[in-house]
């Protein structure tokens, strides 16, 4: 019986297998708003078709499609949203956002599940099943609610090609003046140790040439190999 009852549940488990990866290479054309937005709203949908027509007499085979619909509207938002999220930062703070969006990503099932459970414990128990389903079907439209809040905070997602572009490493270097961008002395004197350290088993004429710099060191280590 429970090896049955995961079997019909693949379609929600498995599709972000197969999904996810064709919703990312989709985001990466046409942006994260667009995929995130219908899957959420698939998402949303697919809970609340499995709420509205769960019960004893409804046949699995509705059911799963449903979970299906739901499965292929999670897995559209499972690679787009950490990407928007990382997109809609400067690169200083994408520790800050990453870590932020890892926190969200398990607050969020927390919450959900303590919502979920608490109202199938107002509508309904464990002792049969049709008070199983009482509870079942208010829970799910209670998740279903929760998928249209982050659809409809989806579409408020604005795509990195509205956004103000942020100034490359390469132009931020170009903008500080050489001194600044010099090797200071201490640094020098510490890398001039550093290479003689690694070049001192080099012994012979190949020795000579690790003092004019790493390409000196770089033939010498070429000429021990050979």
């Amino acid at each position: 019986m429970l090896t049955r009852a995961g079997v019909r549940l693949l379609p929600f488990f498995a599709t972000p297998m197969l999904i996810s990866p064709i919703a990312g290479a989709v985001s990466d054309r046409i942006g994260r708003r667009p995929v995130m937005a219908t899957g959420l709203f698939l998402l949303t949908g697919g809970l609340a078709w499995a709420a509205i027509s769960g019960s004893l007499s409804t046949s699995w085979v509705e059911l799963d499609i449903a979970l299906l619909i739901a499965g292929v509207g999670v897995s559209m938002a499972l690679p787009t949203v950490p990407t928007a999220v990382l997109n809609a930062v400067a690169p200083r703070e994408l520790g800050k956002a990453s870590g932020i969006n890892y926190m969200m990503q398990r607050l969020g099932p927390a919450v959900a599940i303590a919502v979920a459970s608490a109202v199938f414990a107002g509508y309904g128990h464990l002792s049969t099943p049709a008070s199983i389903t009482e509870g079942f079907r208010p829970a799910l439209a209670a998740c279903a609610g929760f998928a249209l809040l982050a659809a409809l905070s989806a579409l408020a997602v604005t795509s990195p090609a509205n956004s103000p572009l942020l100034p490359s490493t390469s132009s931020k270097l170009a903008e500080v003046p050489p001194a600044s961008r010099a090797v200071p002395q201490d640094r020098q004197s510490f890398l001039g140790h550093l290479e003689m350290a690694v070049a001192a088993p080099l012994r012979g004429p190949s020795w000579l040439k690790c003092s004019h710099g790493s390409a000196g060191l770089a033939e010498a280590l070429a000429s021990r190999a050979g």
